[in-house]
């Protein structure tokens, strides 16, 4: 089975919230890479899911205590070619006079030379505390259609 770089791919480069002011929004929000026109009922042999969480966390300036603790936990079907199903969930606490922002980028997806499709992602991470001033961290990855996975560093 095994695409290549001709095969017409549904739309695959989004951006959304997936935490908003330490509050859970758009957990339903979820990518698929497959034919144009395929859904992910249409191609058989789906596996998984598969997932890799990142754990996050900020402690206080002042207090050196955890003022932000957060698991996320990107998921996503897979078959040996194509991927199912992408989707982050964000799940953990905020400590009051903090807060945090985290959103998912998808890149636009492309096959290997062996035809499994990857699909490049970034999570973007905005912490903020009134002692702590703010931070941004970036976590870059890709999901493979064969179930890997890889970080960017």
């Amino acid at each position: 089975m095994g695409g290549t770089a001709d095969t017409a791919i549904s739309a695959t480069k989004l951006l959304w919230d997936v935490v908003k002011d330490g509050m859970k929004v758009n957990e339903g929000t979820a990518v698929n890479v497959l034919p144009a026109g395929l859904s992910v009922r249409d191609i058989p042999d789906w596996q998984g899911p598969v997932t890799l969480s990142e754990f996050y966390s900020e402690l206080s300036f002042l207090f050196e205590s955890e003022i932000i603790d957060f698991t996320l936990a990107v998921s996503w079907l897979y078959n040996g070619t194509y991927i199912g199903n992408f989707h982050l969930t964000a799940d953990g606490s905020v400590q009051i006079l903090s807060s945090l922002n985290v959103s998912m980028e998808t890149g636009d997806a492309y096959p290997d030379a062996d035809g499994v499709f990857q699909l490049p992602y970034s999570i973007h991470l905005h912490a903020w505390n009134l002692t702590g001033g703010n931070k941004r961290t970036t976590i870059r990855a890709i999901a493979r259609g064969d179930g890997g996975g890889m970080s960017l560093g």
